[in-house]
């Protein structure tokens, strides 16, 4: 169980997220990738780091507020495979 901002995610709301990001095109077989993610659901960017970890992927996080052009020069400086923003929907 963990708390963000007051508040509270069990043990299933990750099963969950991990059974989504499990069947996602790109985090379904993120091992040996780096993701970048610009999200302002600091849950979900929890979920997305914990799952990329124990899968083998690595994590990149964007202030949320960055703007789409210059969150994708990031990631690509930063040479990420894939940029996620809102809830996994691809960029790049």
């Amino acid at each position: 169980m963990i708390y963000v901002n007051d508040d509270f995610f069990s043990h299933e709301f990750f099963e969950r997220s991990n059974e989504a990001f499990r069947s996602h095109p790109e985090l379904g077989s993120c091992a040996g990738k780096r993701f970048a993610v610009c999200t302002e659901d600091p849950a979900y960017l929890l979920a997305v780091c914990l799952y990329l970890k124990a899968n083998g992927g690595s994590f990149y996080p964007i202030f949320a507020p960055t703007p789409r052009l210059a969150a994708k020069r990031l990631a690509t400086r930063a040479q990420c495979h894939v940029l996620l923003f809102e809830q996994g929907q691809p960029a790049m």
